[in-house]
């Protein structure tokens, strides 16, 4: 047993690339037999040595670690401060109110981020259940965890691969192994010993290999176990996938960390106005004074932020939902403005996923086919007489039938398959079952009438030679029942097929033999489809009077007749292009990382525009994944720029990319894809876009957003939006702070009236809370839903380094919050006066504590704080409108409405009424009374904020101009301005903006 020990060793701690290795190699290194397999004892000992194959990882995030991190976050921290405080002074009415936005602010950050499920559970569900496992000379079932390297483990179609393989035996076995590579057509396997070049053969490029679950699709075979548990390539996925879900974890957004800054800020603010208010009461602290300071504190901190932030956030999961994408981290929507460059997979992301016939080449003429997808309806095109480009002619479905090279290429196409098509009435679509390149040329042949099922009626089936590795073709043979002849039809490699052929069929249906030219034509061909990312087959056929079971797969195929070749690819999606052409004019850069070939993602990249005409040829657009991995960083750093297209690209090959990214100025980076190998580069990205139709549990639980129906298209949308949202905030924080400074500015000022050496508050406490969260709040949440502008893609990507509070913010806020504050100001002081004949303040003892209020000698500080609030109130209101630009008029600018603004508005003026003449709610509650001569002082100040504001937008855009805009993306004509969200008429009737 110790000498098995020192074989067994190295292959648990040492990479050893098996692909190199012969059969023989690998059964010595491995110290197994394929004849007999393990005994019991040896795959135990193993099994206690390597470990259950099972991918273990993080448990997932815990219910009490998402509730403590959406608790604990520094506005909530602020906000807990202010309640603790609150609550000490048995100020009840605002820690009441405290900790409804604390609750708020948690709730719905903990159930958004809670919805995903664990990464590592995904990618352990997706492991096959069981393998079919050489031991003791028998083939047992076995649980798949219970599977060691050197196991032989015996293949079938349609068993999910348990586990990494060196393949022994492969008998036409062709493997899925898109999760892995992201190549949407199966891979033919073999069981040859690989040549070890400059650089390290790729996962994709290794056909002598097996990978754990991925899924035999075709023949069978037979494999010594290599890898097992995170030794496998999907293991080694998954241990990326941690490590970048623990760097992004300790991750946030700018936004996340602007906020962080500015509470923290507004905290230590509101600490030293508290010191002030004690330094001016000569450090009394009575009740009163602390009052005095916690209102001081209520009016710098703006309570309404974080959940105003949460709910236009979760507005904005629900719009962006309607489009087809789902925001599983709500930070992933302010991010999404500053994306700078979107590396994207390419199957099933740009492209359809599904191979269909776009060209070919038959009996010496040339033609196109029309139509996409899996649904049989095309045209066959050839050129036109007067053109050498363009395919016009359509050819008729009556010469299809009649001309012999047609009808035979579509019996060959309809035949020469072992996979099926079919209509789906229930769901009113087109399925398909078996091999994606099988399933192309059956659409095609149905494209013409030639189903299986009408041609059965004619044919019989006789006999088939499956696909073969060496000969690499398949033939099926078909007897007619009307004439008895035996038709064979051949699909294959084009040098296979015209191997086996001495004759072909001209364009005039004549047979002829092949010469020299036929054979250059053809390749010529091969290759021009091949340059276009096509994958090409060849065609042959014979018709025969006899044919005997005796007969030999070499006899069968000798002396045909030669068709020609037929190219199929992977189309991109018809929204493909332009939604790269909106990403370019948006200022994103799109790159493709693929494991596809070369020549296939460079011919993709160019048709969807990825690649220019202009950059087709230059060094380095293109680029191998080998060689790309085989760059240091520095050299990688050096380079102008980095490829636009990475084929034949490995999981580490994505993450190298978005590193390579990173490490250059201003780059903010989403990737997309679908397959497991994209999980860890989508974990890695600032923005991870999953597709949620044809993506893998993996890649959707590792991604920030997924998209429903996989369309490259809804990721513009979505950019878009994430846009249209952080200008939103933008307006909705200038909105929020300037009437927190106009608080403070009344507040800070009161402390220089005094009566009887005791401070007088313009504001009570329970004002300047209903100031910020019942007439502030629902503006600033209108505001989120301000529509987006029209030009919105066709500005630049946002520099990571601005912040969300620029100068031109923070200086609208100053001017803006400092006015109203000090006209508000200027009304309590003139009412004051007024009502007590030019003496400042007299019989307003006492007014401030809740308790022992003399209603009398408080009557006109009430009026007075009747007067500043509702003068404050009015202005906030009004506010509203003027921050939906930071230029442009909010009041005489030709524009549609925002009704979500106006009807917060209107509510607004509505509640404050009950506030002013409601008995016990305006003496009680917010110590104050009715007035009235005061309301023309109140509308001279609204008079005088417009003004103000109007003049001030009028300097701003002489000085800097229209177009450049901090805090918002201007817009170029509102009356073709879309709405981008649903709002509700009185009756509860979803009401909807029609897009222009």
């Amino acid at each position: 047993m110790s000498d098995k020990e020192v074989i067994i060793e190295p292959v648990e701690e040492e990479k050893i690339d098996y692909h190199l290795l012969t059969v023989d190699e690998t059964k010595k290194l491995l110290h197994t037999d394929v004849t007999t397999g393990l005994t019991e004892e040896e795959a135990n000992e193993r099994l206690q040595r390597v470990g259950a194959n099972e991918l273990y990882g993080s448990s997932g995030t815990s219910t009490l670690k998402v509730f403590l991190s959406n608790l604990f976050n520094s506005m909530n921290i602020v906000l807990l401060i202010a309640f603790i405080v609150s609550a000490c002074v048995q100020d009840w009415v605002e820690a009441i109110v405290l900790i409804v936005v604390i609750v708020t602010n948690t709730g719905i950050g903990f159930f958004q981020e809670f919805k995903s499920e664990k990464t590592m559970e995904a990618l352990k569900k997706m492991s096959s259940p069981t393998a079919r496992v050489l031991r003791n000379h028998e083939v047992n079932i076995i649980p798949c965890r219970d599977v060691v390297p050197g196991d032989i483990v015996y293949l079938e179609e349609g068993d999910v691969i348990p586990a990494d393989l060196r393949l022994c035996e492969a008998v036409n076995l062709e493997i899925d192994e898109s999760l892995l590579t992201g190549e949407s057509v199966p891979a033919t396997k073999q069981i040859n010993q690989l040549e070890a070049g400059e650089n390290e053969i790729s996962v994709g490029d290794r056909t002598n290999c097996a990978f754990k679950n991925s899924l035999a699709t075709k023949g069978r075979g037979i494999g010594i176990v290599i890898g097992t548990g995170l030794k496998t390539e999907v293991g080694k996925i998954a241990v990326m996938l941690e490590k970048s879900e623990n760097k992004s974890q300790s991750g946030k957004t700018p936004l996340q960390k602007t906020m962080d800054r500015m509470m923290f800020l507004l905290l230590g603010v509101a600490v030293l106005l508290a010191i002030v208010v004690f330094a001016v009461n000569k450090f009394k602290i009575t009740s009163e004074v602390l009052l005095y300071a916690i209102s001081l504190a209520v009016a710098i901190l703006p309570e309404g932020l974080p959940a105003v932030v949460t709910v236009t956030m979760a507005v904005g999961v629900r719009h962006m939902a309607k489009e087809k994408a789902i925001i599983r981290r709500l930070a992933a929507l302010e991010a999404l403005g500053q994306v700078t460059d979107v590396c994207s997979d390419k199957t099933g992301t740009l492209t359809q996923s599904k191979m269909v016939v776009k060209s070919c080449y038959l009996g010496e003429e040339d033609y196109e086919v029309t139509g996409v997808g899996i649904i049989p309806e095309g045209k066959l095109l050839r050129k036109a007489p007067d053109s050498n480009k363009k395919y016009t002619d359509e050819v008729p479905v009556t010469e299809i039938n009649e001309s012999q090279r047609l009808h035979y290429a579509n019996m060959v196409c309809a035949l020469c398959s072992t996979s099926s098509l079919f209509y789906e009435k229930e769901e009113s679509a087109w399925k398909s079952i078996g091999d994606p390149t099988e399933i192309a040329l059956l659409v095609f042949a149905q494209k013409f009438g030639y189903t299986k099922e009408k041609i059965s009626e004619k044919f019989e089936f006789v006999m088939e030679h499956p696909f073969d590795a060496v000969v690499k073709r398949m033939t099926v043979i078909y007897k007619n029942k009307e004439t008895g002849q035996y038709v064979i039809l051949s699909k294959g490699a084009m040098e296979s097929q015209l191997g086996i052929c001495n004759n072909y069929i001209s364009k005039d249906n004549q047979i002829l033999p092949i010469h020299p030219d036929i054979g250059k034509l053809n390749k010529k061909f091969m290759m021009r489809f091949a340059s276009r990312g096509m994958r090409v087959l060849g065609l042959s056929y014979a018709v025969r009077d006899s044919y005997s079971e005796d007969t030999t797969r070499e006899q069968a195929e000798n002396d045909l007749i030669y068709i020609g070749v037929i190219g199929m690819y992977d189309p991109p999606r018809e929204e493909s292009a332009t939604s790269v052409r909106m990403c370019q004019e948006a200022g994103i850069i799109v790159r493709m990382a693929t494991g596809d070939h070369p020549a296939t993602a460079k011919a993709i990249a160019a048709e969807i525009g990825i690649i220019s005409k202009e950059n087709m040829n230059k060094k380095n657009v293109v680029m191998v994944a080998s060689d790309f991995d085989n760059m240091r960083p520095e050299d990688l750093d050096a380079m102008t720029y980095l490829p636009l297209v990475i084929a034949r690209c490995t999981p580490q090959t994505k993450v190298t990319l978005i590193e390579a990214l990173h490490r250059r100025h201003e780059k903010f980076v989403a990737m997309t894809g679908d397959g497991v190998n994209d999980a860890p580069a989508i974990k890695m990205a600032d923005i991870g876009i999953a597709m949620g139709k044809g993506g893998s549990d993996v890649t959707k639980q590792a991604s920030s957003i997924t998209l429903t129906d996989d369309n490259f298209a809804s990721i513009v949308s979505a950019i878009a939006s994430g846009r249209r949202i952080f200008t939103n905030i933008g307006k909705f924080t200038l909105h929020l702070l300037s009437g927190n400074v106009s608080e403070v500015v009344v507040l800070v000022l009161g402390l220089f009236f005094k009566d009887q050496n005791n401070s007088v508050f313009p504001m009570s406490p329970a004002q300047i809370l209903y100031l910020n969260m019942v007439t502030s709040s629902p503006i600033a949440l209108a505001l989120g839903v301000e529509r987006a502008a029209k030009d919105v893609m066709h500005h630049p990507p946002r520099p990571l380094s601005s912040s969300l509070f620029s100068k031109e913010l923070i200086l609208d806020t100053m001017i803006y919050g400092l006015l109203m504050g000090i006209l508000s100001l200027i009304s309590y002081i003139i009412t004051i006066i007024a009502e007590n004949k030019s003496d400042l303040l007299t019989n307003n003892i006492s007014c401030n504590d809740s308790e022992g209020i003399d209603e009398d000698k408080c009557h006109v500080g009430f009026i007075a704080r009747g007067v500043a609030f509702y003068t404050l109130s009015l202005l906030i209101l009004i506010h509203g409108f003027n921050c939906r630009h930071n230029r442009k008029s909010g009041f005489f600018t030709k524009q549609k409405m925002n009704r979500a603004l106006l009807f917060a508005f209107l509510l607004g003026l509505v509640l404050i009424l009950p506030t002013a003449y409601i008995p016990y709610i305006n003496d009680k509650v917010f110590k104050q009374t009715y007035i009235s001569w005061q309301w023309a002082l109140i509308a001279f100040s609204i008079i005088f904020f417009i003004a103000f504001s109007e003049l001030y937008k009028a300097i701003k855009r002489r000085v800097w101009g229209l177009d450049l805009a901090l805090i918002e993306l201007q817009y170029e004509d509102e009356d073709d301005v879309d709405s981008d969200e649903d709002l509700d008429d009185d009756d509860g009737n979803e009401i909807k903006e029609v897009k222009n």
